[in-house]
């Protein structure tokens, strides 16, 4: 089973996963996937968007920035950062992974296909995928709708506390079968 977190911004789809990587911490999981996360400049009129590895600390080097956000303007995105470092780090983590975490898939990645492909092919494996996502807002992750081995939870402020005890009971339960 694979599970598809979806839900309005600031809903707390991320909160979430920060608890799935607090219970496999605690429990030694080896968890792989990655992280995106605005820089810390407080400037009105611009935001950087990065993407890291889930297991390390955040970076806001530009080299893993993967769009630029500026008011009034079409956002700029780095889709060969998409296609070839989100890609890579992907590839080499597959082989150890027991859970993957990707926070977040959407409308960004829209023009990386190698990138698609990759996140689709995870969600066919084996290796349980949690992921946010916007489906609403990307095409490309549609097929994942229709799979019967994705469990979509669309959150709101009425269930949101709910769906986070499902999804951890879900998660610690599968995990706690591994060898």
């Amino acid at each position: 089973m694979h599970i598809l977190l979806t839900g309005p911004s600031q809903i707390g789809k991320t909160t979430i996963i920060q608890e799935i990587m607090n219970m496999a911490h605690k429990n030694n999981w080896n968890v792989s996937g990655f992280s995106t996360y605005f820089g810390k400049e407080v400037h009105p009129d611009f935001k950087k968007l990065y993407l890291e590895d889930i297991n390390r600390p955040k970076s806001y080097d530009d080299s893993s920035m993967i769009a630029f956000f500026q008011e009034n303007l079409p956002v700029t995105v780095y889709q060969s950062r998409f296609d070839h470092y989100a890609v890579s780090l992907l590839l080499a983590q597959q082989k150890n992974a027991q859970l993957f975490v990707l926070d977040e898939c959407s409308f960004l990645e829209g023009d990386a296909s190698t990138f698609q492909n990759e996140v689709l092919h995870l969600f066919q494996g084996q290796t349980m995928v949690v992921a946010v996502a916007r489906p609403d807002r990307a095409d490309w992750l549609q097929p994942l709708l229709n799979q019967p081995d994705v469990k979509v939870y669309h959150l709101s402020i009425k269930n949101r506390d709910a769906v986070k005890k499902e999804v951890l009971e879900l998660i610690y339960s599968r995990m706690a079968r591994l060898p």
